[in-house]
């Protein structure tokens, strides 16, 4: 298993599902991927096969999304860059318990995404692997608007800007299954709705209605 302990600055190392009720949104993904939660200091953690994957958090009104966190070495520096490029300030940097700061920003699209600079551990511990997350997407009406933003930032080239003027920006955080077929049907089952295919991979919305994505992890990366 691909099991991370550093990122550089810029890559995406954490991924949030913020929820108005998160036990909904931990249920589906557990009867999805088999995901396992642990209260961490007024967070919950999820785990696959033992191994940090994500978190998730309660947000105010009706979010309910994937949020994508970048690795910063200095969170303030970060901040005052974040403005510079066109972005706003959502959130402060702040500590986050004793494994670090985080911070919380709008791209120039709107997006919501995360700033996160660890103490200790990094971030996500399992990726690109089976039940984790295995691919990055940042979903813009116009590419053109975002990308200068996030190249200023050293962001990672594997996150993809893909153009979709169908909906709101958003992040489409892909999960690894070990067959595409059967992990559909048990979305659908636990209330997910599809909403495209590309080759190797679906898009979908859970149960509460957050993007999100599946991708067999038999698939290359650069094909799927």
């Amino acid at each position: 298993m691909p099991v991370r302990t550093t990122y550089d600055a810029g890559a995406a190392c954490w991924i949030d599902r913020i929820s108005a009720e998160p036990a909904g949104a931990e249920a589906f993904y557990a009867a999805l991927l088999g995901w396992e939660y642990a209260e961490e200091g007024g967070y919950r953690t999820a785990r696959s096969a033992g191994e940090l994957v994500a978190g998730f958090g309660t947000a105010p009104g009706r979010l309910e999304l994937w949020v994508v966190y970048l690795a910063a070495k200095d969170l303030d520096a970060t901040a005052a860059r974040v403005v510079e490029l066109g972005g706003t300030v959502v959130l402060a940097p702040l500590d986050a318990g004793e494994n670090g700061r985080l911070l919380l920003a709008a791209d120039p699209a709107g997006t919501l995404v995360g700033f996160w600079q660890g103490r200790r551990a990094d971030g996500v511990v399992l990726a690109d692997e089976t039940g984790a997350a295995c691919r990055y997407e940042l979903h813009v009406p116009e590419t053109a608007a975002v990308a200068g933003f996030y190249a200023g930032l050293g962001a990672d080239p594997a996150i993809r800007l893909v153009a979709d003027p169908s909906g709101p920006a958003h992040w489409l955080v892909h999960f690894g299954v070990d067959s595409l077929t059967g992990a559909v049907r048990t979305a659908l089952a636990a209330g997910a709705r599809v909403t495209g295919y590309d080759d190797g991979s679906v898009r979908l919305l859970d149960a509460r209605g957050a993007r999100f994505g599946l991708v067999a992890t038999d698939v290359p990366a650069s094909a799927a």
